[in-house]
């Protein structure tokens, strides 16, 4: 078995505006292509439109991902309630009623929208000590839309307890655990399943992590569990449990080879490959990189969730501005050709 650790995880908030598909994970297909972006347009805004058009073109974004609010809000910066009601609420709308929720990866605002969101009435009491002010950024909301439909500013700007709120960020091999803190109906499960396994009920143990990595992702249950149906005669399903684990970032090679509760599967190629690959990713300075989508979990470990629930709040948009031409922004012509230039990169 594994040994209870506490896991140390890194303050984040920040938005992913690029990905690397990583060939070693066919699952996690990279994502951005035209099809599964939707650009959004400020209706009364003829620069709006003007860029959003010229993008379009070049980007080959389908005429019907293109969605035109309008109501837009006037300047700069927006309350979080307006936010949810003006912008991204009709965004949603519009998706939902097109069938592309789960099938958009990247929210692309063009010109003329606010750029910042104030969150101070959601929580006043955050400390935010200079460089850090109560504004968040128009793409930061997009990215976390799942996290700030709950109206709790705790699940998207993180407390002390539990400060990571995106999981698609790549960390240390050594900061991989838990993607949040338990619940306290999860930390009973972990501590049955615990119990269980020092009164060696290893049928128990599995029932108590089973019912506990149903809603959280914690590196050391699944190896655990792996360890219980080892115990139990389930091979098959004992080596699954343990490439779960290796999955979600467990890269213990030492251990797990010399666990004996692997005892009756140490000698099956597929056990053996594992091992192999725990020492490949604990020699990796950081986790591999994943071509994002949208559609998948991303709860921290090495590898994302392929069938996360409806509801996951890991599961993120990537969002863009495409220009800002307001107060001490560029010129329509100057945003125009900075992203001409980028389409005509492509590939160079």
């Amino acid at each position: 078995m594994r040994p209870s650790a506490a896991v140390r995880v890194a303050l984040v908030l920040a938005l992913v505006v690029a990905s690397v598909a990583a060939a070693t994970a066919p699952p996690a297909r990279a994502g951005g292509g035209p099809e599964t972006t939707v650009v959004v347009v400020n209706g009364a805004s003829p620069v709006s439109r003007r860029v959003a058009n010229a993008w379009v073109a070049w980007r080959r974004v389908p005429a019907d991902n293109v969605c035109v609010l309008d109501d837009v809000p006037l300047g700069g910066i927006v309350s979080l309630e307006v936010f949810r009601a003006r912008l991204w609420g009709p965004v949603k709308a519009f998706l939902v009623a097109r069938g592309l929720l789960d099938g958009v990866d990247c929210v692309a605002w063009s010109a003329d929208f606010p750029y910042a969101v104030d969150f101070a009435a959601e929580k006043p009491d955050k400390d935010m000590t200079p460089p850090w002010t109560r504004l968040a950024s128009l793409n930061a909301m997009t990215y976390l839309w799942r996290r700030v439909e709950s109206k709790q500013a705790d699940a998207w700007l993180g407390t002390a307890a539990n400060p990571l709120t995106n999981q698609y960020y790549r960390r240390a091999a050594a900061e991989v655990g838990l993607p949040r803190e338990l619940t306290d109906a999860e930390a009973a499960l972990r501590n049955d399943g615990q119990a269980a396994v020092i009164e060696k009920r290893w049928a128990d143990a599995v029932k108590a992590y089973e019912a506990l990595l149903a809603t959280i992702t914690d590196v050391e249950s699944i190896y655990n569990l792996a360890c219980c149906l080892a115990r139990l005669s389930r091979p098959d399903e004992a080596v699954a449990a343990l490439a779960r684990a290796v999955g979600a970032g467990y890269a213990d090679a030492a251990h797990a080879g010399a666990d004996p509760d692997f005892a009756s599967v140490k000698d099956r190629p597929d056990f053996q490959a594992l091992l192999a690959r725990m020492e490949r990713l604990a020699s990796a300075d950081v986790q591999p990189s994943h071509g994002f989508r949208a559609r998948l979990g991303w709860a921290g470990g090495a590898e994302p969730v392929l069938a996360p629930a409806a509801d996951d709040r890991d599961r993120y948009l990537l969002s863009v501005a495409l220009a800002y031409t307001g107060e001490w922004g560029n010129a329509a012509p100057e945003a125009l050709a900075a992203l001409e230039a980028a389409a005509k990169a492509d590939g160079t």
